[in-house]
């Protein structure tokens, strides 16, 4: 393990840094795209047999049966479509509203920052209700639970306790 530098990080071993590792995201969400969404909803058995269905019912003359079939395969794929398309902005909306800056220590000065841009090697600061941002490690802590919930299945939040500094 690397020595501890307890005066946190410079700006630039900071930015240096996350050039080196990249941001502290664990997934990207996909941009929505409304069309391909769209071209999406036909893509299911029922739909492409009731299209199927309505073809043939247009060569067997039956134009009126038809255009009712395609009728409501296209009501159908437009309320999914249109039920997906806000949720998906619901979820977007609500991302952008949720806290996503922890207080770190650079250049010895305590700043808050995006959880993106946390390094490691930087000294972060936690409160009660705080998400641990990263994998780190515990260099002081009074009564400190962590619940690991997702990670193990652990129901019930887990004490961790400082590490010993001078090694």
């Amino acid at each position: 393990m690397p020595p501890l530098n307890l005066n946190g990080l410079s700006s630039k071993e900071a930015k240096e840094k996350l050039n080196e590792f990249g941001k502290n995201i664990v997934f990207q969400r996909k941009k929505f795209r409304p069309l391909i969404h769209f071209v999406e909803k036909f893509n299911s058995p029922l739909l492409i047999l009731l299209i199927l269905s309505s073809v043939i019912l247009f060569f067997l003359g039956q134009t009126l049966n038809g255009l009712i079939i395609i009728l409501m395969v296209l009501i159908s794929a437009a309320l999914d479509f249109l039920n997906t398309y806000q949720s998906e902005k619901i979820i977007e909306d609500l991302l952008q509203k949720i806290s996503n800056k922890v207080l770190v220590l650079r250049d010895n000065k305590k700043i808050e920052i995006p959880i993106s841009e946390v390094v490691p090697g930087d000294i972060v600061y936690l409160e009660a209700g705080n998400i641990v941002p990263a994998d780190a490690l515990i260099l002081e802590a009074n009564d400190f639970f962590v619940n690991q919930s997702t990670l193990t299945g652990e129901s019930l939040p887990v004490e961790k306790y400082p590490i010993d500094k001078k090694n």
